[in-house]
């Protein structure tokens, strides 16, 4: 493995062991925003040493289609805490897409484990690679299904975990549209 692989790996293990501590630990602590920033460059540095990387398919293949897809969501919450717009909004497009952004990479991973990793690769009873391309595609439908629903699911818990009263008066103020201090 050369200085691009290693840098994606490091950069892969860095997020994903990251994103469920950013998940579990108080919103808007500072060890909130540390590791987040820290999860954002890791995935950045993921997506861009991706770009180098052909062995696998010997030049350009559908792991590097998938850099935009990982990039939409990252960019998407990052934009949404840097410019906190819309108003009403930017707390829960911030969660969803930060979400969005790690579950596609447990779903990369997963797809990248049975696909670089031979014991995994010969658990499949498929003798085509596109055979095994699809079964691989539907282990990461299914990540990525299971993630989605824990995302919904755990929006409303996550959101109402801020630290600061100033954050939560703040948010709280920023879903009632009128202006008026939310009933107590």
């Amino acid at each position: 493995m050369g200085p691009t692989g290693v840098i994606h790996l490091v950069s892969a293990i860095i997020s994903l062991v990251i994103g469920p501590i950013i998940f579990f630990t108080t919103k808007g602590t500072r060890l909130h925003i540390m590791l987040g920033r820290t999860y954002v460059a890791a995935m950045l540095a993921l997506n861009i040493s991706a770009l180098f990387i052909y062995k696998l398919f010997g030049g350009f293949g559908v792991f590097h289609i998938l850099i935009p897809v990982s990039l939409i969501p990252l960019t998407y919450g990052t934009a949404a805490v840097f410019f906190k717009r819309p108003q009403a909004q930017w707390l829960s497009n911030h969660y969803r897409a930060m979400c969005w952004s790690y579950i596609g990479l447990v779903a990369a991973g997963v797809a990248e484990s049975f696909v670089r990793i031979p014991l995994l690769r010969n658990i499949s009873v498929f003798g085509e690679w596109t055979d095994f391309g699809v079964f691989v595609g539907m282990l990461a439908l299914v990540v990525c299904v299971s993630g989605g629903f824990l995302v919904v699911k755990n929006e409303k818990k996550v959101l109402a975990n801020l630290t600061r009263p100033e954050e939560r008066t703040r948010h709280n103020q920023s879903l009632n549209p009128t202006g008026n201090r939310p009933a107590s």
